[in-house]
């Protein structure tokens, strides 16, 4: 309430007419119309949690599922032995050398310095000015969010 408008009489008179209005009285129909709700939405297997899904469903999930896994692997072969070996020997050469962390970033270094070169430099300024706003933003919303949690769990 506003304090320059702070008027006990016209509080007390407001208060008296809104005990004097009649109690509100909700249509016959809406305590079938929300039931009829309520079972049209548990008809929605979709929406159901996975265990509570038609049997049938569930088995055609499984199937898919298994067989998208099984297309995705180049075939049941990759499980042997004498397949992986050698591609864990190429992982663990590529993990070893750190040659590939300076091709990666002399190649990102290259394009930053051709986008620099060839933006002009309106862009760049605004790209810039939009990660850092962005930033702020994430730590300013944060800061807000953590601090009305923690208010929240000090009331609770």
């Amino acid at each position: 309430m506003n304090p320059d408008f702070d008027d006990p009489q016209l509080e007390s008179e407001i208060d008296r007419q809104l005990k004097d209005l009649p109690e509100l009285i909700a249509p016959r129909s809406l305590v079938p119309r929300t039931m009829q709700l309520i079972a049209q939405l548990a008809a929605v297997w979709q929406s159901r949690s996975w265990s509570t899904w038609p049997m049938s469903i569930r088995a055609a999930f499984i199937v898919v599922s298994v067989a998208l896994l099984a297309a995705t692997v180049p075939g049941l072969r990759a499980f042997e032995q004498n397949l992986l070996v050698p591609m864990f020997a190429k992982l663990n050469h590529w993990g070893a050398s750190s040659e590939w962390i300076w091709n990666a970033a002399t190649a990102l270094a290259s394009a930053g310095t051709a986008i620099v070169n060839h933006a002009s430099k309106g862009i760049i300024f605004s790209c810039v000015l939009a990660i850092v706003l962005a930033y702020a933003a994430c730590i300013g919303f944060g800061t807000v969010f953590v601090k009305l949690a923690l208010s929240d769990a000090k009331k609770n």
